[in-house]
């Protein structure tokens, strides 16, 4: 009998069997992770300068310029109205006032450049031709304002067209010059013609003094 039970739970205990179903009997799953790639972008940190342009007119033309692909664009600046011609008028001088004159100028093509614009203000001086000695061939220029005058540009002619120029030369209020025939050296009181061929008849002329903008100054008849 005992042999007998020994056999039978021998029996029992090999016939047992166990089984796995479902998700556990699979094989692990690996986890999928996604990365995002950022491109860093090349203009981020990029500041482009503008071009600039000096234009023959004293003002300043400029464009912007664009970052692309991490390089800045290289544009060029136009002045307004190239090739554009000026043509100025103005107004006559004002009447001397405090030693200058003063006048208004407009410019007819519309260029919208002031590269050939005249001056709008000028000293003012009270010179005149005071005398003229034809026989001496001198002629006598005096300052009769209160303001010293720059002469350099300016002019002394006849009516024949003889002309002196005066070089740097400042003539001092209430002070005179003569403008005199001949090559000789030149002081504060007397300018040499640079010629010794004569210059006014000695049965009339007229003198006539100009700025250096060939406005005419004073004019002296004998």
């Amino acid at each position: 009998m005992q042999q007998l039970a020994a056999l039978l739970l021998l029996v029992a205990v090999s016939g047992c069997t166990t089984s796995v179903t479902g998700d556990a009997a699979a094989e692990p799953r690996p986890i999928e992770i996604q990365v995002e790639t950022v491109i860093p972008d090349p203009c981020a940190n990029v500041t482009c300068a503008p071009s600039l342009l000096s234009c023959p007119d004293g003002t300043t033309a400029r464009c912007d310029n664009a970052c692309a692909a991490g390089s800045c664009s290289a544009c060029t600046p136009a002045c307004a109205n190239p090739g554009c011609a000026e043509d100025w008028e103005c107004t006559p001088w004002s009447a001397c006032e405090n030693g200058t004159q003063q006048r208004s100028c407009l410019e007819l093509n519309g260029c919208g450049t002031a590269l050939a614009k005249p001056g709008l203000t000028q000293d003012c001086f009270s010179l005149a031709i005071i005398s003229v000695d034809a026989a001496g061939e001198r002629a006598v220029i005096r300052n009769l304002g209160l303001t010293a005058a720059n002469l350099q540009g300016w002019t002394l002619r006849d009516a024949a067209g003889h002309v002196f120029t005066f070089q740097a030369f400042i003539l001092q209020p209430g002070s005179e010059v003569a403008v005199v025939k001949g090559t000789g050296p030149d002081t504060a009181a007397t300018l040499s013609w640079g010629s010794n061929v004569n210059v006014w008849n000695n049965d009339g002329d007229i003198a006539t003094l100009a700025d250096a903008e060939g406005n005419v100054v004073s004019e002296l008849a004998y």
